[in-house]
């Protein structure tokens, strides 16, 4: 597990798991705006093995975006990484 940032210091992502296979982004809030989303969108730019974007937070509702990131309630994350659906 580790981090990924660009040289620039423009765009992050908080945790990378397995070689990109999992890219996860954790957010402290309930409404998850574009520009949270900024680090996944770059980092697949980038490191095009990435197979899963998420980002983590307190949203209501657990949701897929337009370009395959997935917005996930903090709850919904810990179901998923128990049943093995985040990483194989």
């Amino acid at each position: 597990m580790s981090y990924w940032r660009l040289a620039s210091g423009a765009a992050e992502v908080d945790f990378v798991v397995n070689d990109f296979e999992l890219a996860i982004e954790v957010k402290a809030k309930d409404k998850i705006k574009k520009e949270d989303l900024h680090g996944l969108r770059e980092l697949v730019k980038e490191q095009e093995q990435v197979t899963k974007r998420v980002v983590v937070s307190l949203v209501d509702q657990s949701r897929l975006t337009e370009d395959g990131i997935y917005v996930l309630n903090y709850q919904d994350f810990i179901q998923d990484l128990w049943a093995g659906r985040l990483i194989a």
